[in-house]
């Protein structure tokens, strides 16, 4: 993954969240607000983001393409990407 310039692993991920949401746009839903994400808490290193999503996802039944498709996108930019395309996906806490 692309490196984590500006918000390194030192950076809780509730305080990643709580940036990244003040400035999301409260009309656009999440694809899946069924699927709730724990992420606060929780390390906020990419793979236990990714881990944490795709656990959630495949525990909901969301088929494996949906899996992989979500996987795809998160992994194709650097770390705020990853959790903003989280924030995209699930309802993420």
């Amino acid at each position: 993954m692309p490196s984590n310039e500006g918000c390194g692993p030192h950076v809780p991920v509730w305080n990643m969240i709580a940036m990244l949401t003040h400035s999301r746009n409260r009309a656009m839903p999440p694809k899946y607000p069924n699927i709730t994400v724990q992420l606060i808490g929780h390390d906020s290193n990419a793979f236990m983001i990714l881990g944490l999503c795709q656990r959630a996802a495949k525990d909901a039944g969301l088929p494996k393409g949906e899996i992989a498709a979500f996987y795809q996108e998160g992994t194709s930019g650097d770390h705020d990407h990853l959790i903003r395309t989280a924030m995209r996906w699930f309802s993420c806490e």
